[in-house]
């Protein structure tokens, strides 16, 4: 049976009135319900996908994502209002800020949780009785988590990567790509002997031929042009300076930008005339300053004065400005191993960095891309190409993730079976520890058990098949081959996940557990709403109150 489209979109723009009690519960139950059922439907590798239009109707994003689709809402004209709609988008924006995966299985987990545990709130129980045993069952499924957890290897972080893409539009070249990801985190982690920075991978996208033309770089693409079209655009064995301060005097973006409280009076030609050669006096020390240093390339995160772009390009010097963040200053700092000047009077050649080579390329599209390689550099950078707009950025939202799941696997030092192998493993054992419990909390700790299996319930409903059948042949699979079994979407049928090598991270499933828990926990013990104006209402009328007496 289809269900109204509008609903979820209803729920994130509603804004629900002030309530409490067995209203407040029922309000969140059924927002968390729809919340969670609109979210289900992206997850896993047959996962469908939501186009999300901008209110001029030409901005679209074509995804299943859920961290982008909530992020776009949230950004929307359909923001969030709703405490509970409010509380899963930020549910899933702090799943993808600790591990940059899992946004999708954490609020599906979460809406399950609430699910049941509105059930037991009909059949009686306390929501604190629900929220205790919740907490019971969640300390021993991390347990029962890190029990089936097995070793990383080299070999189990590129079946990660893979499991990571799986659900993107890489499925041709979803092994190159996942090879690719683990080069890079090895790279970054100096052969997995370092913890691995998934910041230390910078991506950059350029339309045009296939995804299967991506490359990986060792160093940093920078997505800008020269200053000067003169400048030279290539160079071998070149010292890079790294900046971080304007080399320009211009009001408000220049080295007075900070504090402009100066004034000039220019009374004549020639006091101007005087002005603009103190200008180009301040300008030229700057220049001297880093031409003396020993610079090939200057690379500021601020603006460059034209008038030192004109000198840098006489002198052969390379100049790049603009640099759109810090953290992209920071990567490539570390590609050529500069220290980030932010005084150019304490600048030294120590300080600058080295690159084997720097080469500016022409796109099709007129775009420029300038690739500044360092064959010993701890960072690197992929360049994805791809066709049509939104196949290009759904695989960059893809090797986002796989990056943020290789580097949790290598950090984190263990794996655990995909497919819902581990979440129907962990809920049978769940039930079985219900049983040792002589209060209510045992019906919570199975509720949990069941909510658990709203993952695999899900993986086979978006496949197309049969939940119940297909869940009940899975357990008995588990009881009589082992917890490793689980279902792989692709080809719709029960196998051994390790050997198929669909994995994720211990860490990941241990953070989507605990943040589905915690988002459930308050909404249980949420007794009321109070919105700031009755809140207000409330302050002035008590105000009035204590000026009569």
């Amino acid at each position: 049976m289809l269900t109204n489209p509008k609903m979820p979109l209803d729920i994130l723009q509603g804004e629900a009135e002030k309530s409490a009690g067995e209203d407040m519960q029922t309000s969140i139950f059924a927002v968390a319900k729809e919340f969670s059922d609109f979210m289900a439907s992206t997850l896993g590798p047959q996962s469908l996908h939501k186009m999300i239009v901008e209110q001029d109707r030409w901005a679209y994003i074509v995804t299943s994502d859920g961290e982008t689709i909530l992020q776009r809402f949230d950004l929307m004209q359909f923001k969030a209002k709703h405490p509970v709609a409010r509380l899963m988008v930020e549910l899933s924006k702090a799943q993808d800020y600790d591990l940059g995966d899992g946004t999708t299985s954490t609020v599906v987990l979460a809406g399950h949780l609430l699910k049941e545990a509105e059930k037991l709130v009909l059949m009686g129980l306390h929501p604190n009785t629900i929220a205790q045993g919740y907490k019971v069952a969640l300390k021993q499924a991390l347990v029962y988590a890190k029990e089936l957890a097995s070793p990383t290897t080299r070999d189990n972080l590129l079946r990660v990567a893979m499991t990571a893409l799986d659900t993107k539009y890489t499925s041709v070249s979803k092994e190159q790509l996942s090879k690719m990801v683990v080069e890079a985190i090895m790279r970054v982690s100096n052969d997995g002997k370092e913890r691995a920075d998934p910041k230390d991978v910078h991506l950059v996208r350029r339309k045009g031929t296939g995804v299967l033309h991506s490359t990986l770089y060792h160093g940093f693409i920078v997505e800008k042009k020269m200053l000067d079209d003169s400048m030279p655009e290539r160079m071998e064995n070149a010292k890079v300076a790294v900046i971080d301060v304007p080399l320009t005097v211009k009001r408000y973006a220049g080295i007075f930008g900070d504090n402009p409280l100066h004034e000039v009076e220019i009374k004549d030609v020639d006091g101007l005339k005087a002005h603009r050669e103190e200008e180009k006096a301040i300008l030229r020390d700057m220049f001297v300053k880093l031409r003396d240093v020993g610079a090939d390339c200057v690379i500021s995160r601020k603006l460059i004065d034209h008038r030192i772009g004109r000198w840098m390009a006489k002198e052969g010097i390379i100049g790049i400005q603009a640099i759109p963040t810090k953290d992209d200053l920071k990567r490539l700092s570390k590609a050529v191993g500069a220290r980030i000047i932010s005084d150019l009077e304490t600048i030294r050649e120590e300080d600058l960095g080295f690159a084997d080579s720097i080469e500016a390329k022409r796109y099709p599209d007129k775009e420029t891309l300038i690739f500044i390689r360092n064959k010993h550099a701890n960072t690197v950078t992929i360049l994805l190409r791809g066709g049509a707009h939104h196949v290009i950025s759904e695989v960059e939202r893809g090797m986002k993730d796989a990056i943020h799941a290789t580097s949790n696997a290598l950090n984190g030092g263990w794996i655990l079976p995909a497919g819902g192998a581990c979440e129907v493993a962990i809920a049978e054992r769940l039930r079985r520890y219900a049983l040792t419990l002589s209060d209510k909390r045992q019906l919570a700790v199975q509720a949990f058990a069941d909510a658990l299996e709203g993952i695999p319930r899900t993986l086979i409903t978006n496949s197309g098949m049969d939940q119940v059948k297909i869940l009940m042949d899975l357990r008995r699979t588990q009881r009589e081959k082992g917890p490793s079994y689980g279902f792989d979407a692709n080809i719709r049928e029960i196998r051994d996940m390790m050997e198929a090598g669909i994995i994720e991270p211990l860490s990941l499933k241990e953070s989507v557990y605990k943040g589905a828990f915690e988002t459930a926990d308050t909404l249980l013990r949420s007794e009321s709403v109070i919105y700031g104006r009755v809140f207000e209402s409330r302050i002035k009328s008590e105000l009035k109150k204590k000026r009569e007496r």
